[in-house]
This record gives C-alpha cells, structure tokens and sequence, in this order.
C-alpha cells in the first residue's frame, strides 16, 4: 500500500492570462482606450494625445498600423515599471485607497484599483512599447511587451510555445530622455504607450464613436448645474491620424447647450440615505419627497421594491443627479417641439453614471438600458416611466459616499450582487416613475387641455362662419336652401358623436362599476367554494355528524346569499336599467355603497359615517348617484389603505338646506399641483392604479342628470402641499 504523501505546488498562471485580461475581458477597442485615458487621468495629466499612425485614407488598418497614447502625467520610476506595471492585479492604487489616500497629488479621486486597467492595450495589439519618465526623475524608461507568440499555436493540442507567465522577459531600459525631454511638444514628463500589431480594424465612425466615449469621460459642461462634477484641473484629449488633426471630430455640449431651452422638465436633486428622501428642484420648484409619501407608496414599483426591503433601508449610499425630460411627439407644445436633428441629437444620450466626476462604462450608451426603463415599459406599461430616448440624465456617486458600487473586473458596468446594486436601481426608477405620473402626467393634461380648448374654438369659428355665410345669401333662395340642408346635416353628426362620447363614458362607468364590486364578488365566491370543499371533506370522513353538515351548510347558504345581493347591485349600474330620472333619496345610496364596501371596509378597519339632515332627494337616475357615491368612496379607501391612517374614517355629511351631499376621509388628502387634473380623463394621482377615467366619469354623467361633482378647497395647504379630500356633489345652480 502506497503511504499518504503531501507536497507544495506553486500556483502559476499561464501566459495566456495577459490575452485573457486584455482581448477577451475587454468588450471592445473602445472600452480599451477608454481604460488607458483613465490611467492619464489618475496621473494628474492635463493633456493626453491619441495617435493613429500608418492607417489608410479611410482608416483602414495597415501592417505597419500603429496607435499611440502619450500623457504629461506624473510619469513612472524604473522601480514602479519593474515591480508594479509589469505585474498584473498589483495593489498600490488598491493600498492608498484603503489608507484612506483616495486622492491624487492633483486632488482627483483615484479611479483604478484593479492592478489590471493597462493590460487593455492587449486587446488592441499584441506588441506594446512604453516609454516614461517620471517628474521626479531626471531619467527616462522604457520596456517592450511582445506577445505575439500567444497568438502562433502549434502541436495538436493548440498549446502556445510559452506555458507560464513567469516565463516571459522584459528589458527595462534607463536611459537620458529621448521622448520626454524639457524641448518636447507633450513636456518634460509623462508616459507613453505604442500599440502595434494591431488586432482589429478601424473607421471614421469607429473613431467618432472613441471621441464621444471620450467626451463623456466627465459630465457636460454647462447642462444645468454648470460645472457640477467635473474636474477642476484641465483634462484635453488631441486626436492625430497620419500626423494631421481630423476636422471630423465634434463636440457636442454647445448643441446640448441649445436644446436644453425645450425640455419639458428640468430636474436636479438628490437622494438622502439618512432621510430615505429625494431632494428635488423641477423646473425651480423646490420640493423633499419621502419614500414614504403617497406619491411613491401608490407606484407599483414601490410595492416591489417594498418586499425586498422592510423599513426601506437602501444600502447603496448618498448620490445626485440632473435630468431633462422632452416631449418626442409631433403635437408637443409649442415651445417644446424638436426638429428632427434636435430628436436624433437626444437619442443618442441617455442617462450616464459618473463617480467622482469620471464616467462608468457603458451606462449612458445610445443601445444601454442600464436602468431596464424600456423592459418596465414593456412589461407595466408606457405610462410608468419616462422613455430612454426621451430623456437625458447624470448621475452622480463617488467611491467615498458608495463604497458597495464597484465597477466590473471587464469595465462594463457596476457589480450587480448584493442589496446596494439592486436598491441603487430601485431608487432611481422610483425616481423617473415618479416624474412620470407627476410633473411629466400634469404637463400632458395641460397640453390635452389647450389642445381640447383649441379645437372647440375652431367648432364655433365654424358656427360663426356659417353665420355670416348664411347673411351673405340671404337673397339667393337656392344657396339659402343647400346652406341649411348642409347645417342640418352637420347637427345631425355632431349630435350623433355626442351621443357616441355619452354612450362611451356611461359603457366605462359600467365596467369601473362592475371591477370594483367584483371584489367583493370574488371573495363572496371563494368564500363559499372554501365552505364547500370543507364541507365535503367532512361529510366524507364523518359521515352522519348532523350537526357539523348543518353549521357548514348554513354557512355555504349564506355566503351564496350574499353573492345573489351583491350581483344586484351591480345589475342597477348598466345602461338598459336607465330609463328616466326621478326624486331619489341621497342617503339611500350612500347607505348602499356603504353596504357593497361592507367587506372591504371591514378588512381595512375603515369607519363609514353617515352625518347631517338626511332629508335630501336628487332628481337623476338610479346609476349615476350609485357610479359618483361609488368612486368617491373606492378613492376614500385607496388614499387611506396608501396613506397608512391610524384610524381611517369617511364622512358623508348630508346638508339638505344646502342641497349637497359632502364626502370626505382622514387619509393623506389632495395635492394642490393635481388639483387642476383630477377631473380630467386619464389623469391620477392614484399611482400605478389609477386609471384617470373614475372622477371624469362620475363628473361627466352627474353633469347630465344636473349635478354638479367639484372638489371642496376647505383648508390651507399643509407642508406638504395637500389638503384635505372633501368632494360635494349638488344640484347645478
């Protein structure tokens, strides 16, 4: 028998791992050349030159094809070439971070820690030449990387000629300065990186899409907040093909600059850790939401997000952001409409991510839907959050305030494991929800509103018009005849469409009607299919127990009562049942709605009073006092079930004298901004719930039968904006 033997086995990675860290983990050229210019940028480089050299006129790649990357930054020491560059994942920028020297002599925050940034030059070319010279040096280094071979297999199994990384050689060279000398155009120190071996092929467009990557390295200047985020040390990127400057290359931030003046809404805010709240300026409105307020607790995201975090504990830290919203349709406001270079302009920004004033890859991409908004809008609906390509954003972290969000080893994003991702996201959808039913939903309904007011402006110019063609050919007996035959024609359609928007509004009312009672009739159901699965089971095992089949039957008898009671209810609500108006008692109906919520009611630990003289009869159809009574109460239970009241209560107070009937609940009440919009269709307030449709409804088919539905301005405005939900219906005076 063998005995048990144990040796130590260093761990030695294989050559290929400088492919793997470059050509394969790097995404792509660009990404590649981002990563260099970073490495400028943690070098307090003030300028950094990026030269594509033997290309082709359509910069097609060449053999002798070459880029180089050359800096003024503070440069390299042989001994920092030998021990640190040359190796992979080395920790000094790691090690200064965790001595809390996160911070360059230039006062930039350190953006690299990996070891691993630089090997990105692999997966543009296989052969590299550095040459650098440190400010503190009087002499300058060079070295070359050649790994060609990696790419030359032989043998059947494809195995490279070198196995190990330890392997490899490089000659480091000290010498007096050639590139970096007090005569040279880049200065006296810096670094320098020659790629040759090219492994991909270039174009204009490629180079063009380099230098928008390039410019969104830091925030555009100017936006809103002027030079929040950015770096106050000058950072230039030169660009040179074959030795000359390319004219092709723009920047961007003046036509930004000019299309800021059409955004529909102008956001700049932040989010407080401390006080779960966003601090928000919209359009120079300042105002603080809660996580807890109403607006956010009735978004269905919220609900989401409200099961994976109890007490709404994000972990992701403090951070900022600005934001422009347009409007990308072709009926937008006047001041608002874009061109279709405008349009094409905003597509191509979305909303980028920068920490500490340096952009992360790739958030912000014309195709990158970091946030998923284009997936929410697929899945909830268009209504729950701004588009993608609609809305411009920067949003601003940094690595002292967000230690949990570190970027991805490839530089394609932030890690997603752990709470802090996931909550960061969360809050910034909450966000863009947010505005969407909010500021973005009351613009719609104002430019509905002036569309509508616009258009029954034009029905009577077209009145006023026949009018004065008619007193035109008041002597000409014929014309005078075709006139009126087309005059009766044209009420005839006009009367027919309103009978079509009336037959509409009452079929909505109906189905609004018949959801909301379907609760009730669905719990009634379940109800009584529990009772008689039970009562089966126990007439089964206990067969001939009278009084256990008596209790459950009673029980099953009961409960189909109620759905019978309930099924009449809602048949009163259907059109076929209106025949004509007459002398109704309010408080019948009210004490009717109470009785359909009586479940619901009860489960939420709502009190449903009735107060005041109950002596009050309307003159209307049975189904338009049962639609309005029903929606104030179904938005009375939603505000409180939303609002978290401590004890919920709705008050109908009955005032004969005054002829009206007043609703009112104890919940969060009615913000004053939406109170322009809440009668109007498709407009709520209720989150992602709300249909807009309930209060239009019951207006439109109260105002048919002479009543007149509004909302009571009882109160001053508490600080949050609201006042109490108090809505009186009456007779039209």
């Amino acid at each position: 028998m063998t005995p048990e033997s144990t040796t130590s086995v260093p761990l030695r990675p294989y050559a290929r791992l400088l492919t793997m860290l470059g050509e394969q983990l790097i995404k792509n050229d660009r990404i590649a050349l981002t990563e260099l210019v970073k490495n400028s940028y943690d070098a307090d480089a003030t300028k950094v030159e990026i030269r594509l050299e033997g290309f082709g006129p359509d910069l097609e790649t060449l053999p002798g094809s070459h880029i180089a990357v050359t800096d003024n930054g503070t440069g390299m020491s042989a001994n920092v070439v030998r021990e640190h560059w040359l190796n992979p994942a080395t920790n000094v920028k790691a090690e200064k971070k965790r001595k809390g020297e996160s911070r360059t002599a230039g006062g930039r925050v350190i953006q690299g820690e990996k070891g691993i940034g630089r090997f990105a030059m692999f997966k543009l070319g296989s052969s590299v030449e550095l040459t650098t010279r440190s400010e503190s040096e009087s002499l300058e280094v060079s070295t070359k990387l050649d790994i060609g071979f990696l790419d030359d297999r032989e043998g059947p199994d494809d195995e490279p000629t070198l196995t190990y990384l330890d392997e490899l050689q490089a000659s480091v060279t000290v010498r007096p300065p050639i590139r970096f000398t007090d005569e040279s155009e880049i200065g006296s120190h810096g670094t320098e990186l020659i790629i040759r071996s090219l492994r991909s092929s270039w174009s204009w467009s490629s180079l063009e899409n380099l230098h928008q990557d390039l410019l969104r390295l830091r925030p555009l200047r100017q936006l809103l907040t002027g030079d929040s985020g950015t770096d106050q040390r000058e950072f230039v990127i030169d660009y040179f093909v074959n030795g000359e400057r390319p004219s092709s290359l723009k920047d961007p931030d003046e036509l930004l600059e000019n299309i800021a003046q059409h955004a529909v809404l102008k956001v700049i805010g932040e989010y407080d850790s401390a006080s779960n709240s966003f601090t928000l300026t919209v359009n120079e409105e300042d105002r603080t939401v809660e996580l807890t307020s109403e607006e956010i607790r009735g978004l269905e995201l919220y609900r989401r997000v409200s099961k994976e975090r109890k007490a709404h504990q994000f972990k992701c830290g403090d951070f900022a952001f600005e934001l422009m919203v347009f409007d990308l349709r072709p009926s937008a406001e006047a001041g608002y409409q874009l061109n279709p270079v405008d349009k094409d302009l905003i597509k191509n920004h979305r909303i980028y991510l920068y920490r500490d004033g340096v952009r992360v890859l790739p958030y912000g991409d014309p195709d990158d839907d970091w946030l998923q908004l284009d997936t929410i809008r697929g899945t909830l609906g268009a209504n729950r959050v701004l588009g993608n390509d609609q809305t411009i954003g920067f949003v601003y972290i940094s690595q002292e305030g967000n230690p949990e969000l570190r970027d991805k080893t490839n530089r394609e994003g932030l890690i997603d494991s752990g709470d802090a991702y996931r909550d960061f996201l969360h809050l910034l959808q909450l966000l863009i929800n947010y505005l969407r039913k909010g500021d973005f939903g009351r613009y719609l309904q104002e430019s509905r509103k002036r569309s509508d007011a616009d258009k029954n402006r034009a029905i009577g110019a077209i009145d006023k018009r026949i009018e004065a063609v008619r007193a035109s050919i008041k002597d000409l007996p014929a014309a005078k005849r075709a006139l009126d035959e087309f005059v009766d024609s044209y009420a005839v359609e006009r009367d027919f469409m309103k009978a079509r928007v009336e037959q509409s509004e009452d079929l909505a009312g109906v189905g609004l009607s018949v959801e909301t009672a379907s609760h009730d009739v669905i719990a009634a159901s379940n109800q009584a299919y529990a009772d008689g699965v039970r009562l089966v089971q126990q007439l089964s095992a206990e067969l001939g127990l009278g009084h256990e089949i008596t209790i459950r039957a009673k029980a099953l008898s009961e409960t189909l009562s109620f759905i019978v009671a309930r099924l009449q209810d809602v048949q009163g609500l259907f059109v076929s049942s209106r025949r004509r108006a007459k002398s109704l008692d309010a408080a019948q109906y009210v004490r009717k709605i109470r009785s359909i919520y009586s479940r619901t009611l009860a489960e939420a630990g709502i009190e449903f009073e009735i107060v005041g003289d109950e002596r009050l009869n309307f003159v209307a159809h049975e189904p338009t006092l049962l639609q309005v009574f029903l929606n104030l109460t179904d938005n009375a239970v939603y505000w409180l079930r939303v609002g978290e009241v401590e004890k919920p209560r709705i008050t109908v107070t009955i005032h004969a004298a005054e002829g009206e009937v007043v609703f009112t609940d104890n919940g969060p009440g009615v913000a004053v901004l939406d109170l322009p919009y809440i009668f109007e269709p498709f407009f709520s307030a209720k989150g992602d719930e709300g249909r807009g449709l309930g209060l239009y409804i019951s207006r439109q088919v109260a105002a048919r039968d002479g009543l007149e539905l509004g909302v009571l301005e009882v109160a001053e405005a508490d600080p949050r904006g609201r006042i109490p939900a108090t809505f009186r219906l009456r007779a039209s005076k």
